[in-house]
């Protein structure tokens, strides 16, 4: 994915920081989790980082862990398009192509969870 196409992503997904750091928060709602408080489904961190159990983030990360946790779901989400769609395409038509499988990824999950 392009610089542009990531930058388009953070801006989507959003994040929430309390005193520049990421922190915790319920993807649902957007809100902050409070420190000891359960996980509520779809706890979130960075920029729609869906938290897995056993992952601790109780202190939050730096905008330099967001990314880079942004960065590993792109790379799982990109394998799968390039394994899907053998047509040659442009940068913003790969993009394009991504941000809707991610679109895509994202309504099925909150589907399954009703």
């Amino acid at each position: 994915m392009s610089d542009k196409g990531v930058e388009w992503l953070k801006k989507l997904e959003g994040s929430v920081k309390l005193n520049k750091t990421h922190v915790v928060y319920d993807d649902a709602t957007g809100r902050a989790v409070s420190a000891g408080a359960a996980l509520p489904a779809g706890a979130t961190i960075g920029y729609g980082y869906l938290i897995k159990p056993g992952e601790d983030f109780t202190n939050g990360i730096t905008a330099h862990q967001a990314i880079a946790l942004l960065r590993s779901d792109i790379a799982t989400a990109e394998h799968a398009v390039q394994d899907n769609i053998t047509a040659q395409m442009s940068q913003t038509q790969h993009d394009a192509w991504f941000l809707w499988h991610i679109t895509l990824v994202q309504i099925l999950s909150k589907i399954q969870q009703l």
